[in-house]
């Protein structure tokens, strides 16, 4: 209140209470017999205007806010190396689809690939559609068709679990950190499959998962289970038997996983599944533009499977080599080492001497590098990797309007087709192209990367 009016209340007869403490304005003998401090250090509050502001008696401006500051508080950086991305796709012929897959793993770069319908056999060798970077374990169907694969960078230690199921089904173990492990599992129950093979396929998963307790468990794959409705877990369609739709819920729960992928993944139907035991470890489930009929599944995670370290080569750039000072330095080194040694010399002697000076030389007059532990595509071009941020983001258009942006993502998606094969098909002609043989290497190591035996080229039949 303003100040005139506090002092005519203060020296009034009028009865009034503080709207502070509530008490009244009356003096008795129990506040008259203590002596009480009211001093106080702050002055009497004056009406405060722009006009009488800096006015004796006035408190003038506050010289600091009634509440303190919000402080920012610094942002914790995760170490996104650490985490762990994981790809479930649905190749039908990996074959077919080399320049896809390449470029698939260029805009990615995932740590684990799990694959379904491969259609691979025997004839066909893994070093023909994947890179060398990668650890691959397969199970093809004897007709060719079908078939599972698990895919591991080879930055991360990991060893197959043998299996004697004839089920589409794939393990693979990967060692974490504190002691644990994490299992990678690739599924596919074809969509002509009976009751028993699904049954088969559950009891081979909940076999492993009362095996390795502790483990974490990351299962993909191709289950073709339209019928269930995942955010209810209640079997709702048709299409089959419902016994084999409740024989995998049973599973589900027995085993305690959870079913991440809350989208559908072909048309309007989740058939690719990722299941987890350990859904907080999943940071987000997306889905990519896919390289069939089939969406891809996107996991990225917070798991650190234990790593290989980097092995670097040193590499001498004999092409940028001191030739001249090298045959000044050897003959100043031959007149030394005939002044200091004889024929009667040991042999182990003479040899260190001549061995050290030639590593010296090496170092001297000869530049090196260490060779980088990066991957590329050399096949990948830059028109390439911008069309295919362009069908990524056609393909989100698409999911959100559903059928309004759909054909322009499937034009998109059949000229990333063909780009990516002749990307590829360019690539393989100027390796083999006469202008070649000035860089021979590049053809050597492309050979060298698809060998399907490290026995040589076999010798010719005699006529």
């Amino acid at each position: 209140m303003a100040t005139p009016i506090y002092e005519a209340l203060a020296n009034s007869s009028v009865s009034w209470q503080c709207v502070a403490c509530g008490m009244p304005q009356f003096s008795t003998s129990l506040f008259d017999s203590h002596i009480t401090n009211t001093w106080n250090s702050f002055e009497s509050l004056h009406s405060i205007s722009e006009d009488n502001s800096n006015e004796p008696g006035s408190p003038g401006p506050p010289r600091a806010s009634s509440s303190p500051l919000p402080q920012r508080r610094a942002v914790k950086k995760t170490n996104l190396s650490t985490s762990v991305k994981i790809v479930t796709v649905n190749f039908q012929s990996v074959n077919n689809k080399k320049e896809e897959i390449a470029n698939l793993i260029d805009s990615t770069a995932p740590g684990i690939i799990i694959g379904t319908e491969t259609w691979l056999n025997d004839s066909i060798h893994t070093s023909e559609i994947l890179p060398s970077t990668y650890d691959v374990f397969r199970k093809d169907r004897a007709d060719g068709y079908g078939g599972v694969l698990i895919a591991i960078n080879k930055r991360y230690t990991c060893e197959h679990i043998p299996s004697r199921s004839e089920c589409e089904a794939l393990f693979t173990e990967l060692p974490l950190r504190g002691n644990k492990t994490l299992i990678v599992g690739a599924l596919y129950r074809p969509p002509s499959s009976s009751l028993q093979y699904t049954d088969d396929l559950c009891n081979e998963i909940e076999n492993l998962c009362n095996k390795h307790k502790n483990a974490v468990f990351w299962l993909g794959g191709d289950l073709n289970l339209p019928d269930i409705k995942w955010d209810t877990q209640a079997v709702e369609g048709n299409q089959y038997i419902h016994a084999i739709s409740n024989r995998f819920l049973e599973m589900i729960g027995n085993c305690g996983l959870q079913q991440m992928v809350t989208f559908p993944t072909r048309h309007n139907k989740t058939l690719d599944l990722f299941l987890s035991n350990r859904p907080s470890l999943v940071n987000r489930c997306t889905a990519h533009p896919g390289i069939s009929d089939h969406d891809i599944v996107v996991v990225d995670s917070d798991v650190s499977p234990k790593r290989r370290k980097p092995v670097k080569r040193k590499l001498h750039l004999w092409k940028n080599a001191d030739l001249r000072n090298m045959k000044n330095d050897c003959v100043v080194f031959q007149k030394n080492f005939i002044e200091n040694f004889s024929l009667t010399s040991p042999v182990p002697e003479m040899w260190s001497e001549i061995k050290q000076f030639l590593l010296q030389l090496l170092d001297k007059h000869v530049p090196s590098k260490m060779t980088s532990t990066r991957f590329n595509q050399p096949s990948i071009t830059t028109s390439v990797k911008r069309l295919t941020r362009r069908k990524k983001r056609s393909f989100v258009r698409a999911r959100k309007s559903q059928k309004q942006d759909f054909l322009e993502y499937l034009n998109l998606k059949k000229q990333t087709r063909i780009a990516c094969k002749e990307a590829y098909n360019n690539y393989l002609t100027d390796i083999v192209s006469p202008e070649s043989k000035s860089n021979p290497k590049r053809f050597w190591s492309f050979i060298n990367s698809k060998r399907c035996e490290r026995t040589g080229v076999a010798p010719l039949k005699s006529p």
